[in-house]
C-alpha cells in the first residue's frame, strides 16, 4: 500500500478517469469546479464509483460563497449525505460555520452520528474560522479522519507554518490533506515544509467548456510524492 495520497477534484466521470489514468490515488468528486465545487447529482456520483476504480469522496456543499447555512440548507446537506451512503463512496467532505465564525458543531454531530462508518473530511470551512488547534482535537474525537486545508490563506504555499504545525503536532491522529492552489510547481516546497504525505488539487485546465485534469501535472505530483514517500 501507498504511503502518500494524491486527491484530484474532479466534476465529471471524464475528469475521474484521466485523473485515474494519470496516477492519482483519490477522487473527490463534486459540481461546479469553478465555484469550488458543489454537492454532485447522485447519478454521477454513482456514475463514478462504478467506473473508477480509486476511492472517492464526495463533496457535500449546497451553495458557492461562504460556508454559514440556514436550517433549512443545513437539513438539505445532511440528506444529501445520508443518501450518498448508497453510491459506493468511500467518505464525505462537509462543514459549515456558525454565526461566531466557529465550526457549525451541531451540524458536524448529526453527520458523524449518521455517516461515521464512512471517511469524514472537514473541507476548507476550517481555513476561515476561530479555535483551529481546539477544533483538531474534538473533530478526531467525533470520528473525522481529514482536514482539507491550506492552512488559512487562498493557497497551500502561503499557510506552511499552520500546515506544518498541524501536521507534526497533531498527535490524536487525524490527517492533514493540504489544498490551496497546489500545482507541480510549488508542490515539492509543500511536502517538504509540512512533512505532509497527501496533497489535494484540480491539476485542471478548461477544454470546451470543461475543467478536466493535466495528466502530466497529475505525474509529476506523484513523481514528487513516491520520491519522498514511495
Amino acid at each position: 500500500m501507498k504511503q502518500f495520497h494524491l486527491e484530484v477534484c474532479v466534476d465529471s466521470l471524464e475528469g475521474a478517469l484521466i485523473a485515474e489514468a494519470a496516477g492519482a490515488t483519490r477522487i473527490e468528486i463534486s459540481r461546479l469546479l469553478e465555484v469550488g465545487g458543489l454537492t454532485p447529482s447522485m447519478e454521477l456520483v454513482t456514475d463514478v464509483c462504478r467506473n473508477a476504480k480509486l476511492p472517492v469522496i464526495a463533496l457535500i456543499r449546497c451553495k458557492s460563497g461562504d460556508f454559514q447555512y440556514t436550517t433549512a440548507e443545513l437539513e438539505t446537506m445532511r440528506a444529501s449525505a445520508i443518501q450518498m451512503k448508497d453510491t459506493g463512496v468511500v467518505g464525505l467532505a462537509v462543514g459549515a460555520s456558525d454565526s461566531t465564525n466557529s465550526l457549525h458543531w451541531d451540524f458536524l454531530e448529526q453527520i458523524a452520528d449518521a455517516c461515521g462508518s464512512m471517511e469524514l473530511v472537514v473541507h476548507r470551512v476550517f481555513d476561515g474560522v476561530q479555535g483551529q488547534w481546539e477544533a483538531l482535537v474534538r473533530l478526531k474525537q467525533l470520528g473525522y479522519r481529514r482536514i482539507l486545508t491550506s492552512g488559512g490563506p487562498v493557497n497551500a504555499i502561503d499557510g506552511l507554518d499552520n500546515l506544518r504545525l498541524w501536521n507534526q503536532n497533531s498527535t490524536n491522529g487525524i490527517e492533514i490533506l493540504p489544498a490551496g492552489g497546489i500545482r507541480p510547481c510549488n508542490a515539492e516546497a509543500i511536502l517538504r515544509e509540512t512533512n505532509c504525505n497527501q496533497l489535494h488539487g484540480s491539476f485542471s485546465q478548461s477544454l470546451n467548456g470543461k475543467q478536466l485534469p493535466i495528466p502530466a501535472e497529475i505525474q509529476q505530483v506523484i513523481e514528487l510524492l513516491e520520491t519522498r514517500y514511495g
